[in-house]
């Protein structure tokens, strides 16, 4: 797995990573490597270093709330978004329910590039509100950035309460995931750089127009904080001795799928996961957990992490056999 990771590196496919695995005894591999940005200096990637982990907040945060929610009975699968956002009920729309959103079957398109005319969270709301469906709800599934700004936003109108605040409260700080945030709030230079050199600020657009906190990006955090999550998810539920989600909701987002799609996760015959475009991701298999943080897109775009990632993996599977 170091080699593996060492030779992205020496191709400048990517800049760094820190590899996290967990068999079913515990830790098997922890490894930081390469550097945390390498313009305009470079700076070694460290144990404390935080990551933008992009679309691992659906997992981490969105999902997790509406669970959460769930289980408290504020909420169901079945419930329409529209009875919540009135104004979210034009045609097939008033028909989309919160398990729509969850499995990315909603009929919302992928992606919109609102941050090059919008400049709030209010306006960007408010374009999701209204934009135009692609295809009727349950369809097919699309994976839609937009239908999870619209479940961030949705969390709030059940709550009366802020995405960062409820997260803080019913996640981070139950979890003691201390170096978690939306923003960070830590030196810039402790953050893995991104595109263009960024460091502490988000590198989702449509998230750094919504303030930097979002349904479907935004979340900050380090490597030690996202163990701390898996842990709980893999405990079914229960962190400390205190249930932060049912265990019987937990299994049901992971055995319930759609062309690939868990409620929240994406899910295939081994295992699940979620990736974020970063460079991030978790994977869950049968007997061990991988958490692989990397800054990739600060060597591009194009970077190939997807081969890296499935190298990864198979060499894990081969080694538990």
């Amino acid at each position: 797995m170091r080699k593996i990771i060492e030779q992205y590196i020496q191709e400048e496919k990517i800049p760094g990573a820190r590899l996290y695995v967990i068999g079913e005894n515990g830790k098997i591999f922890d490894e930081t490597i390469g550097h945390r940005a390498l313009y305009p200096r470079k700076l070694p990637m460290t144990q404390d270093t935080i990551f933008d982990l992009a679309s691992l907040t659906k997992v981490i945060v969105t999902t997790p709330l509406i669970l959460q929610l769930v289980d408290d009975r504020e909420i169901t699968f079945k419930d329409k978004v529209s009875y919540f956002i009135p104004e979210f009920s034009e045609g097939d729309k008033s028909r989309i329910s919160v398990e729509h959103l969850l499995t990315h079957t909603s009929g919302l398109p992928a992606h919109r590039a609102y941050f090059k005319y919008l400049n709030s969270k209010k306006e960007v709301v408010q374009a999701v509100i209204k934009e135009p469906l692609v295809y009727s709800p349950g369809e097919k599934m699309v994976y839609s950035d937009i239908g999870f700004i619209l479940l961030g936003h949705l969390i709030e109108q059940i709550t009366g309460t802020s995405l960062q605040q409820l997260a803080k409260k019913k996640l981070f700080i139950p979890l003691g995931m201390a170096e978690t945030s939306f923003s960070p709030e830590v030196s810039k230079d402790c953050v893995a750089a991104t595109e263009a050199g960024k460091s502490g600020i988000v590198h989702d657009e449509n998230a750094e127009a919504m303030g930097g906190a979002a349904g479907h990006a935004g979340l900050f955090s380090s490597m030690e904080d996202v163990v701390a999550w898996t842990t709980m998810w893999n405990n079914d539920g229960v962190f400390n001795r205190q249930e932060i989600i049912s265990s019987t909701l937990i299994q049901k987002i992971v055995k319930e799928k759609r062309e690939g799609r868990g409620m929240g996760w994406e899910v295939d015959n081994l295992g699940y996961g979620h990736t974020g475009f970063t460079g991030t991701s978790i994977r869950f298999e049968k007997n061990w957990t991988a958490v692989l943080l990397t800054n990739r897109i600060h060597a591009g775009r194009d970077t190939p992490i997807l081969e890296m990632r499935k190298k990864l993996y198979e060499e894990i599977r081969a080694s538990l056999m």
